[in-house]
């Protein structure tokens, strides 16, 4: 698992605008699931995090998961190597040398829209850019 820290950045409004559905299909035992829609392509997102804590907070230590191809292949190798890969058996997972060949950690806009809107009211409190609360 990784703090939730470190895998976030700023969202932008566009991306929260793009998004025209979320909807929470679990909520058990630390780990939540859903999916968020594209106002644009009406593509459907899949997304589930397992946290170490039964809100997410700053220093929550999380695992995710999304089925976006940005997180398949720039983000999936780099948090299996930090243990924070949730279905790492779905992922070819090799170094993405184009598309974060640094190995930043991060995760895609999906996974931070989707939790942006499922904790609205205590995200409000925290600063979503990367290392501060």
């Amino acid at each position: 698992m990784i703090p939730w820290s470190d895998l976030t950045k700023d969202i932008s409004s566009k991306d929260m605008d793009d998004f025209g559905e979320f909807r929470e299909t679990k909520d058990v035992d630390n780990l939540v699931a859903g999916f968020v829609v594209s106002k644009g392509s009406g593509k459907a997102y899949s997304i589930q995090v397992q946290m170490d804590t039964a809100h997410l907070g700053p220093h929550s230590k999380v695992k995710v998961f999304c089925n976006c191809d940005n997180f398949k292949f720039q983000w999936a190798y780099v948090l299996f190597k930090h243990d924070a890969l949730i279905a790492p058996q779905n992922f070819i997972l090799l170094p993405p040398k184009q598309t974060n060949p640094n190995l930043a950690v991060g995760c895609c806009k999906h996974i931070k829209v989707f939790l942006e809107l499922k904790y609205k009211a205590d995200l409000k409190k925290l600063n979503m850019v990367k290392g501060h609360v």
